[in-house]
Order: C-alpha cells, then sequence, then structure tokens
C-alpha cells in the first residue's frame, strides 16, 4: 500500500509517534506534522503503519482478503484511559525519541457468560 492511497490518512494524529512497518525498515520515532510522514514514506511500500498520540492511533494493515477490495484496513482507535483498559508496558531500546511503549487494550465484560473480551487496542508512548 502508498500512502497516497489511504482515506482516513487526515484522520490521524497532527503529531506523535510513528511505528511503520515498511518492505525496507521499521520506523519508530517522533513526528511533529502529519505532512512529514507523507514525505517521509510517499516512495515506500507500507504492510502496517500505526501514528498514535496519548489520546488516539491511527493504524493501516495492507491485507489481501477479498473483504477489503482496496486492499488495505484503516481504523482509528479512540478511547479513554478508564477502568475498562488494560495497560502492557515494554521498554524501548536506547536511541529512539521514548522510553516506554503502552499497548492500552480496551477490555468489555459479557455479563451473559462471564467472559472478558479484548474489543479494542491502542498504543501510547511514555
Amino acid at each position: 500500500m502508498n500512502i497516497d492511497n489511504l482515506k482516513r490518512l487526515e484522520e490521524a494524529p497532527e503529531r506523535g509517534q510513528i511505528l511503520a512497518y515498511t518492505r525496507k525498515e521499521v520506523l519508530f520515532h517522533s513526528y511533529e506534522r502529519l505532512e512529514s510522514i507523507r514525505e517521509e514514506l510517499r516512495d515506500e511500500t507500507i504492510l502496517e503503519m500505526h501514528l498514535f498520540d496519548e489520546n488516539k492511533e491511527y493504524r493501516c494493515i495492507a491485507t489481501e482478503s477479498k473483504c477489503f477490495p482496496e486492499g488495505v484496513i484503516e481504523y482509528i482507535a479512540e478511547f479513554s484511559d478508564d477502568s475498562d483498559v488494560y495497560k502492557e508496558n515494554t521498554l524501548v531500546e536506547e536511541g529512539y525519541d521514548a522510553d516506554t511503549l503502552t499497548v492500552m487494550n480496551h477490555i468489555r465484560y459479557e455479563e451473559s457468560n462471564g467472559m472478558a473480551v479484548i474489543d479494542d487496542y491502542r498504543l501510547t508512548c511514555q
């Protein structure tokens, strides 16, 4: 997938962190303008990309599924840090802009069967 073909990219945080997997490399760094991400990835084939700040995450994933004829899944994860969230903190290697990458798993409880289900997630950095 190419960055120019993404339909919901404008919904991404204007500034934040990028975690992107391309055919050539993995990118993980902060950005100050969404336009700088467009410029950086203009000639790259993107396999997966996450653009996030402390409040929301835009993500896109290349797919060959017939359910997505455009070949891409785009999604905005935006939920508050409340009691229905389980946080997983991971340390980031030296040399990156952030010390900790946090996966916030949103949990929904199904009273009918007593099960907890992770129904969404988003990334954030500390």
